[in-house]
């Protein structure tokens, strides 16, 4: 019956687990006064996954209530029946003690002159001894009744304390699972609010990024031309729309990064994930990513639109491109440890060149 109470120590575990979360989210911790788009999305997306998780175990939580309280009410009825059972037993033994209170009452009134009597009336010794072993055999009747309505009457007892012990044990236990659920809910109510404050937080590096990359323009490129000295913004010469090209590419987020893969759903570089997202629109470009420096035409920053491809100036010797999704927000193949993203800002590195293909 309360077997039922031991599934929940995974639980109880997992709460221990989110209250010590909680703790350690609730110390004040030194941060950056401002920072990127993507560590807070980041954060932002570590964080909807524990209150997700939250969600989970609160409705576990409730589920595992319900089934104790269908459990209690079974018992509670099982208690009821056992009380009648009891009831009637004792109403059985009290029948049998009075009966044989008048058994003996009528054979026993007048002491030892009922045995006197018994043999005066005897024809015969062995009438005599006939009519004694039926008073001690009624006597012996009355009384092994009597004790079998006893034995069962403790036997009623007996049960119904036992199902009075698993009902509070069933109590025990949903008060517990009803305490658990208060901490859950508690721990994912401040899990919410700090979201709302990522939320603040994301919008104010946004608004940053914005504010950079307005000041990006003012600046001369010291490594090629980005267009941020002049005012390009080239029309586009397909019917592709920029926003489909976007949301195509952002089916694949979440993928894997795979150095020289050429796979959108098993893996691909940065170059690789241009180059195949373009080509399912019938767009040609190359497949090196310092190569996508010359397609297209080029774009001032001021006057990127979703769809325009970034060129960043080479890290280490290694270079870079991506596509800008719109909102200071580009959608790459970003990195073996981070795979396919669309959370960092178009001016995380420096930018080499701004391409329009569309």
């Amino acid at each position: 019956m309360i077997h039922k109470t031991g599934s929940h120590s995974g639980l109880r575990r997992g709460v221990a687990m989110a209250l010590i979360g909680a703790m350690v989210l609730g110390q004040p911790k030194v941060v950056e006064a401002t920072r990127s788009v993507s560590e807070i999305t980041n954060e932002k997306n570590n964080l909807n996954q524990e209150i997700s998780s939250l969600g989970e175990d609160i409705a576990a939580v409730v589920a595992s209530i319900a089934e104790l309280q269908v459990e209690i009410d079974q018992k509670q009825q099982e208690i009821a029946e056992a009380e009648i059972a009891l009831q009637e037993a004792q109403a059985a033994v009290d029948k049998q003690y009075a009966d044989m209170k008048l058994r003996i009452q009528f054979m026993y009134e007048n002491g030892d002159k009922g045995v006197l009597e018994i043999l005066l009336e005897s024809g015969s010794i062995s009438d005599f001894l006939n009519r004694l072993e039926y008073v001690n055999a009624v006597h012996t009747y009355d009384r092994d009744l009597l004790d079998s309505f006893e034995a069962i009457k403790q036997e009623v007892e007996a049960m119904k304390l036992g199902l009075e012990q698993e009902k509070k044990e069933l109590v025990s236990a949903e008060t517990q699972l009803e305490n658990e659920k208060a901490e859950l809910n508690s721990i994912l109510a401040s899990k919410k609010m700090k979201m709302a404050d990522l939320d603040k937080e994301l919008k104010r590096a946004q608004q940053e990024a914005i504010r950079q990359q307005q000041a990006a323009q003012q600046r001369p490129s010291g490594g090629g031309s980005t267009g941020t000295t002049q005012n390009l913004n080239p029309p586009n010469t397909s019917n592709i729309s920029g926003a489909a090209v976007v949301a195509y590419a952002n089916q694949f987020v979440g993928g894997p990064y795979v150095w020289g893969g050429n796979s959108l759903t098993n893996g691909c570089d940065c170059s690789g994930f241009v180059h195949l997202v373009y080509k399912d629109f019938g767009i040609s470009t190359p497949r090196y990513s310092g190569a996508f420096a010359s397609v297209g035409r080029e774009v001032s920053y001021n006057n990127m639109q979703p769809g325009d491809i970034i060129v960043y100036e080479p890290k280490a010797g290694i270079g870079h491109v991506a596509i800008y999704a719109g909102g200071g927000l580009i959608v790459e193949a970003q990195s073996s440890s981070a795979g396919i993203t669309n959370n960092r800002a178009a001016n995380c590195r420096p930018i080499k060149t701004i391409r329009r293909v569309l």
